[in-house]
């Protein structure tokens, strides 16, 4: 499975909006483009336009195109690239899981899991839907029919999400060593560690926690690190921070790497997520 991603994305347009705790909406059109492994913070739902998309998770893989919707929970591992022509156009929004879990409360009327059963769903209207949402996210400056918009489209999304999950069952709780790698690396993602040297602070050799660690979270330790270096960039970027800065404060070997890697996770660099 392909970690490292590449290609360069283009026409690239990024918005972010105070509705929702400040949902994200993306689109951009992709060439010779392959995502790198990456999960988000946030709960996704995109479409592809133009071209298609193939989207490898590591239990499923599925082909996004016109008339299919995809939706991505937090903490997915995922990637991919085009198929065929290996050209597309995808349209992305992003909510942030707090508000997206009150709004499915308040559709619901109890207490629901704020996740998605599924990746994907073949639905040409519910695409034509989102088509129509995102460009007034995109376009329209009144906050009133962005909101209302934006509520309906989720609110059909989550009605047509539901039923048996086509994502794997859960094995059992997240193995000891796995456990405490990972809350290490997320706590001090910024710092340079070694294999062995995590492998000692779990009680593991390095050979068992690289296993136990992709069997578990879709990517090995660090990947994972890196995973965390783009999420907590995109919190300061968020903020306003410049970029220079944030590649130091999170590790980055200089701007130059974040942008890279920032890129290759987004398919926007952090000046374009920042400028939102």
């Amino acid at each position: 499975m392909c970690v490292e991603g590449h290609g360069r994305s283009r026409e690239v347009s990024f918005r972010r909006i105070p509705e929702c705790g400040g949902a994200e909406v993306a689109r951009a059109q992709f060439s010779d483009f392959a995502f790198r492994k990456h999960a988000h913070d946030r709960v996704g739902i995109g479409i592809v336009t133009d071209g298609a998309m193939q989207v490898d998770t590591p239990y499923r893989s599925f082909v996004a195109e016109p008339g299919v919707v995809m939706t991505v929970n937090p903490d997915t591992v995922h990637w991919g690239t085009g198929v065929g022509a290996k050209a597309w156009q995808q349209h992305i929004l992003f909510l942030d899981e707090e508000n997206f879990s009150e709004i499915v409360r308040e559709m619901t009327g109890k207490p629901r899991r704020d996740r998605f059963a599924g990746l994907s769903l073949s639905d040409p209207g519910l695409w034509r839907c989102f088509l129509d949402v995102h460009r007034t996210l995109s376009e329209s400056g009144e906050a009133l029919r962005r909101e209302d918009m934006l509520l309906g489209l989720v609110a059909d999304v989550v009605a047509r999400n539901q039923g048996d999950t086509d994502l794997p069952a859960a094995t059992g709780p997240e193995p000891r060593a796995v456990r405490l790698a990972r809350e290490w690396l997320d706590a001090h993602y910024a710092e340079n560690v070694s294999l062995e040297e995590l492998g000692a602070l779990s009680g593991v050799s390095a050979f068992q926690l690289s296993r136990a660690f992709r069997k578990s979270l879709g990517m090995p330790p660090h990947a994972w690190q890196l995973h965390r270096r783009i999420r907590a960039a995109e919190t300061l970027l968020r903020a306003g921070l410049a970029p220079a800065d944030v590649a130091a404060d999170c590790g980055f070997a200089d701007q130059a790497h974040l942008t890279r890697v920032f890129a290759q996770a987004n398919g926007m660099t952090p000046a374009q997520f920042r400028a939102g």
